[in-house]
């Protein structure tokens, strides 16, 4: 029987459980969308911010858990479709890409009470689900279940970028065999596209595998770090001492860009690659 049948089925005062919450929900999230945020106090700010992070994580828990019901009664055949992702683009115009991996991590979240607990409660966000679901391997599966309080405890307790590397030293100790295929895959996926666009800027996207893109992130955040000091030496020239950081003449992403560039020009007066570096 499919849930939506045993929802109809139970009567009003089930329906008033299950579907009345949402309807509550709905209220709430329409009239905290309605409020106006500008001109608050920052400190009456940062709890609404810390709060909504929180209440969006609950909602968030909520629709893995309906998305994974409702594709598990199979309903979505019902109007014909083939998957539970073609029936939310459909129904809802939401990416449909997007809803297939969410029906993935719904599948898998089951098997992961702990995860699943902390994310109702708020403390931790989909993206460290996401994570925890792609460690939860079927090579790892048991010692994932024995490991998991503790890689929770992580999500909770760490910054997401140290969150994700334990994690994936935790993998590479569970699963050493899967480490260098994991490795070998990552080299395989690397590549880099630049191209010109219509009014002759260029775009930049790439992928680097592990070790390169950490050799490359530590080089670009030296020069960065170099261009904002020489930002700061300028606007102190240019101000004085009061000079702040709206005073400087570069954002942080033109910083960026231009430490490319800088990268491009010293690796143009280096005759050998990999040769040492102009100075700085």
């Amino acid at each position: 029987m499919l849930i939506a049948e045993r929802i109809r089925e139970a009567g009003p005062e089930a329906q008033r459980g299950a579907l009345g919450t949402l309807d509550v929900l709905e209220s709430a999230a329409s009239a905290a969308a309605s409020e106006t945020w500008a001109g608050q106090p920052g400190a009456a700010l940062s709890a609404a911010l810390r709060q909504v992070i929180t209440a969006e994580r609950m909602v968030g828990a909520a629709k893995l858990s309906v998305l994974g019901a409702f594709d598990a009664s199979g309903e979505y055949r019902v109007d014909r479709h083939p998957t539970t992702a073609t029936w939310a683009a459909a129904k809802t115009k939401s990416d449909r890409r997007r809803i297939s991996y969410q029906v993935g991590i719904a599948r898998q979240i089951r098997t992961m009470a702990i995860t699943e607990d902390a994310y109702r409660s708020g403390f931790i966000g989909f993206e460290h689900v996401t994570t925890l679901s792609r460690a939860n391997t079927p090579n790892v599966a048991e010692m994932f279940t024995e490991a998991e309080p503790e890689l929770v405890a992580a999500a909770r307790n760490l910054d997401f970028d140290l969150f994700c590397r334990a994690v994936r030293a935790w993998l590479d100790f569970a699963d050493p065999d899967g480490a260098e295929e994991r490795a070998r895959k990552q080299a395989e996926r690397r590549e880099a596209h630049a191209s010109r666009t219509f009014d002759g800027m260029v775009r930049i996207d790439a992928w680097l595998d592990a070790i390169g893109g950490t050799e490359f992130l530590a080089e670009l955040r030296r020069l960065e770090k170099f261009l904002f000091e020489a930002d700061w030496a300028e606007a102190r020239a240019r101000v004085g001492d009061s000079a702040t950081v709206g005073d400087l003449l570069r954002t942080a992403p033109q910083r960026r860009a231009d430490a490319f560039i800088e990268m491009a020009r010293r690796s143009a007066t280096c005759d050998t690659p990999g040769g040492p570096r102009s100075g700085s």
